[in-house]
């Protein structure tokens, strides 16, 4: 972190020199200087990447940890095996399927006839009427 700050501090410096508008020659012991403190800015940050992928490495390593031992605690498999189940399944499918097919294409059976009955004709005379006698 140190090299880093002193790396942009010089790196300022030079900066705000060439924008001063008079013309520095820079040494040669100078662009030494920079190129020494970049390159160690350059290590401590490779260095703290290198702590941070140790760090999810670790995370990692406990997460699947943790998976692994959650998954001993699962229940297993029913006895039944996965190919029985598969089949099963599959079966159960296709007689779902044929069973929609045919009641989509089944045809209609045959109409029922009704019988003709006679029609009765509409009485052209009175109903006769029985005197009742109390």
């Amino acid at each position: 972190m140190q090299a880093q700050k002193k790396f942009l501090h010089v790196v300022a410096e030079e900066t705000s020199r060439m924008t001063g508008g008079r013309e520095t020659v820079v040494s040669k012991a100078r662009k030494t200087e920079m190129t020494k403190l970049a390159q160690e800015a350059t290590d401590t940050f490779v260095e703290a990447q290198k702590k941070l992928m140790d760090v999810a490495a670790r995370q990692v390593h406990v997460s699947l940890k943790a998976a692994g031992t959650t998954a001993k605690m699962m229940p297993t498999v029913p006895y039944r095996e996965i190919p029985d189940l598969t089949r099963e399944g599959f079966r159960s499918f296709v007689e779902a399927e044929k069973a929609v097919i045919e009641s989509v294409t089944r045809r209609p059976g045959p109409k029922k006839t009704v019988k003709a009955t006679a029609r009765k004709r509409p009485r052209s005379t009175k109903p006769r009427v029985i005197p009742v006698k109390a």
